[in-house]
């Protein structure tokens, strides 16, 4: 299935977007972001909720605009092969070869291994009452006006 590419950024906050209206995003997948003007950048997803996505770009944001920037979700992790060939090796975050040596993907025919897996939902993310969703969303007590953690 192709990605499906959105334009509906609600912010731009230091190194994360915030995507609004997607579906069937997962955590960890792997994004492609295309401006109206400057080179592509790519990006992680750090949390979805409901129709809501963070994601992490890692290329920094300088420059992007709300309305000139469109998100593609590749519906996989970001993969990075890896292998005996890395011993010795710089690279950037994106697995992409920075000590001026050859693409190390090329001269591989190992497979790339997922390092987490994404989590896909048909249509809508878990219920709250899910065991998927079972962390606490709930205020930490007050105790004499003060929150529990404000008192550690």
């Amino acid at each position: 299935m192709p990605p499906v590419e959105y334009s509906t950024i609600d912010a731009i906050r230091g190194p994360l977007l915030v995507v609004r209206g997607v579906t069937g995003v997962g955590w960890d997948e792997f994004v492609r972001i295309r401006l109206d003007a400057g080179p592509p950048r790519h990006g992680v997803v750090l949390d979805v909720d409901h129709d809501i996505a963070i994601v992490e770009v890692l290329e920094g944001t300088d420059g992007m605009d709300r309305l000139g920037t469109h998100v593609a979700f590749n519906g996989s992790p970001f993969r990075i092969p890896v292998g005996d060939g890395w011993l010795g090796r710089v690279c950037n975050g994106r697995g992409e070869p920075i000590d001026d040596g050859p693409p190390y993907w090329r001269h591989t025919t190992r497979r790339s291994r997922e390092i987490h897996s994404t989590r896909r939902y048909a249509s809508r993310p878990p219920s709250r009452s899910s065991p998927e969703s079972r962390r606490s969303t709930a205020s930490p007590p007050s105790y004499a006006g003060r929150s529990y953690r404000s008192s550690l």
